[in-house]
């Protein structure tokens, strides 16, 4: 991965990755900031598309915005992607084909705009909303916390 990210130019400026193993890493874990479970529930989303850290409106928490992003995504997270079909009866989403026929996606200004309830059929209610895989911390004696 290193070969591939230090390839990548960001604003104009280079990007210089490389593999740290983690015993000579400058890094110590007394140094790093924790967030309880509650920090985790308000900013992250996380699926099998993504992982969205998005700043919540609450000042406190972080500095103010330096985008529109919260003007354009009102609701802060990014809607699943929703792979539509013109029907006589209107705009649908697409059921999931057996012959792994090619589907087509709505842009993210589509998506945005549409209402998900009146374009999902029944049985494909769960595209509402991202799946989120949760975030689960244990911490053991021996090694501190773990992410799973």
């Amino acid at each position: 991965m290193p070969e591939i990210w230090s390839q990548v130019i960001v604003d104009s400026y280079p990007t210089v990755a490389e593999f740290v193993k983690p015993a000579e890493s400058e890094l110590s874990e007394h140094c790093l900031i924790s967030k309880d479970q509650k920090w985790w529930d308000d900013h992250l989303r996380s699926s099998q598309y993504m992982t969205q850290i998005v700043k919540c409106r609450d000042n406190k928490c972080w500095s103010r915005p330096r985008s529109s992003y919260f003007t354009v995504v009102k609701d802060r997270f990014l809607p699943a992607p929703l792979p539509l079909l013109q029907t006589s009866d209107g705009l649908k989403v697409q059921e999931r084909t057996a012959d792994g026929t090619a589907r087509k996606f709505s842009s993210l200004f589509a998506s945005l705009c549409l209402n998900v309830n009146n374009i999902l059929s029944r049985s494909a209610t769960t595209f509402r909303t991202i799946p989120v895989r949760p975030i689960l911390s244990i911490h053991t004696a021996s090694s501190g916390r773990q992410d799973l």
